[in-house]
């Protein structure tokens, strides 16, 4: 075996060498003309050079990728995206990843553990050093003692200046600039320009000019692109959440306050006809809205009815309220089952929620209960337990994070910033109060906002998003607390999300690569880049376009 594996590489080695010979070098200078320029010859002479690089090490390449004749590589674990190239007199090795559209320009070096992400460009005499020689022990020369790997992290869109040096350990955010010459020891947030040794930043992109001029193309286009999304998103039976899925009646709602965020009509519906499609959801006995697709079937009486357990056909009910004020109407029938919920039994079941294990639940419940209080006391003159919620609600709040319930697991603040969300949506946002504790609950939410598990731009959802932005932009009405920090937090998923935007299919809820866009998601991402626009103070400019239903910001109902 020995034998038949050193034949076949000395083999490919050669044949590698006399087509290098042939072929030359014409693109290690300028690798960015091989996908262009390139002949038979040069694509033969890197497929040659792929597979004698992948007998030596464990090796990816996608397709189009390009790697001069006169690159030093050490492949042991080397994995290239597509269309990504490396010059001449580089030296790249050990353990590299490295994403697509990325060039690595002549005379760079790459080397250790090292993860580039897609359009990342380091210039020529960059050094990128994902590994450091130990030197603790005394009575041996430096180098003979072990190396050490923390590895380099470098997101996408990112540009190495020319004989910049990044050392080990060091994150570099997307969309950042690293300044010719400069020493790089610290991680690099997105979006910052940075330069000088020791590398310090002397601005972010997110300029106010250059983030206004973002906000308000987008917002320009965004007439003309929601009714073709709605379009792709209708069939000869209405509305789907996805192209191709059943009907689902939030598809319907969700179409309805997609239109009215850019103060359209749905399509060629007419108001009239949308208006009773709408309340026929709802059960005249309950005042829950059940829907016509089964998904919300109510069992008639029992706690699981008088309690607004039924998760769905409240959420349904919500939704569907908001969605026929839309349309200038409201809900047919009182919600009944709201109206006999007196404060004892209120009280009594706030405090059997699930706020110390699922917090977000029982935050649910109270957004629940406050809109269904709201639909009753604007259009049927009934309900007078909202009082007494706020009252439960300023007794259990958390003084120190200025939320209600506990992380679980603990250390994990997801349940309880997302039920803080859905709670202060309902009562706080929705009635005009003030927060009592807004300092206590940015911090919490900040900290939250830096977690990878629920925020990485490549795998989080509108909800994870949402439920941070939009309780950071009220609790920014009674506070500055840490209001630049909150300010480029907005920044950042501003431009994120718009980079996201398709013009004839809106965006999928979650940010995984082949998520299906879907109406649900659109609408919600489209109220993030409100709420991010507004904390910047963008909207001023744009009065065509905020969110309507059930993310709307206004105060619709105050407590007299």
């Amino acid at each position: 075996m020995k034998m038949k594996f050193k034949l076949r590489l000395f083999i490919l080695q050669t044949s590698s060498r006399v087509l290098d010979a042939v072929a030359g070098d014409p693109f290690g200078r300028e690798p960015w003309l091989f996908a262009k320029n390139s002949n038979a010859l040069d694509r033969l002479a890197q497929k040659l050079r792929e597979r004698l690089l992948s007998l030596k090490g464990k090796c990816s390449f996608s397709r189009n990728v390009y790697i001069s004749s006169r690159a030093t590589i050490s492949p042991r674990h080397l994995r290239i995206g597509e269309n990504s190239v490396i010059g001449s007199e580089t030296q790249v090795g050990y353990d590299i990843k490295i994403g697509a559209n990325c060039t690595i320009n002549a005379g760079a070096i790459v080397r250790g553990k090292v993860r580039l992400g897609n359009e990342v460009r380091v210039a020529s005499g960059a050094q990128i050093l994902g590994f450091n020689h130990t030197f603790d022990d005394l009575l041996r020369p430096v180098y003979k003692q072990p190396i050490e790997r923390q590895g380099i992290e470098i997101g996408d869109d990112v540009w190495i200046g020319a004989n910049a040096i990044v050392v080990d350990g060091v994150e570099i955010g997307s969309h950042s600039i690293v300044g010719a010459g400069s020493i790089v020891t610290r991680s690099v947030q997105d979006w910052a320009v940075v330069a000088g040794n020791p590398a310090k930043i002397i601005r972010s992109r997110l300029t106010d000019e250059s983030l206004r001029n973002l906000y308000e193309d987008f917002t320009h286009n965004l007439t003309r692109d929601i009714p073709a999304i709605l379009q792709n998103h209708r069939d000869a039976d209405g509305f789907k959440a996805v192209p191709g899925v059943g009907g689902k009646s939030r598809a319907w709602t969700d179409s309805i306050e997609l239109a009215a965020m850019v103060n359209q009509n749905l399509l060629d519906y007419e108001s009239r006809d949308l208006i009773k499609k709408l309340q026929a959801f709802q059960d005249p006995e309950t005042g829950l809205a059940h829907g016509p697709y089964g998904e919300g079937k109510l069992h008639k009486g029992g706690k699981y009815v008088d309690m607004l357990e039924c998760a769905h056909s409240a959420y349904m009910t919500m939704a569907t309220g908001y969605a026929l004020e839309c349309l200038g109407s409201s809900l047919m029938y009182p919600i009944y089952v709201v109206d006999e919920i007196v404060e004892e039994k209120l009280f009594d079941y706030l405090d059997r929620l699930p706020w110390a294990t699922n917090a977000w639940q029982a935050g649910a419940w109270v957004d629940h209960f406050a809109s269904a209080c709201y639909f009753n006391a604007r259009y049927f003159g009934s309900g007078n337990a909202i009082s007494s919620l706020f009252s439960w609600l300023e007794q259990h709040i958390d003084a120190h994070s200025g939320m209600w319930g506990d992380p679980y697991p603990e250390g994990d603040w997801s349940q309880p910033v997302n039920g803080f969300y859905r709670l202060t949506r309902g009562t706080y946002t929705q009635y005009g109060k003030s927060l009592q504790m807004p300092n206590q609950a940015i911090d919490t939410i900040l900290n939250h906002s830096e977690s990878l598990k629920y925020f990485s731009p490549r795998s989080t959802t509108a909800c994870h998003v949402l439920d941070i932005m939009q309780p950071l932009w009220l609790c920014l009405k009674e506070t500055d607390h840490r209001r630049e920090e909150i300010m480029d937090l907005a920044g950042k998923w501003l431009v994120r999300t718009i980079q996201r935007w398709d013009s004839e299919r809106g965006l999928s809820f979650e940010t995984e690569e082949n998520a299906k866009p879907s109406v649900k998601g659109t609408e919600m991402w489209l109220s993030i880049i409100w709420y991010c626009a507004d904390t910047l103070k963008l909207n001023p400019s744009c009065t065509h376009f905020s969110p309507k239903g059930i993310h709307r910001p206004e105060t619709v109902w105050a407590i007299r």
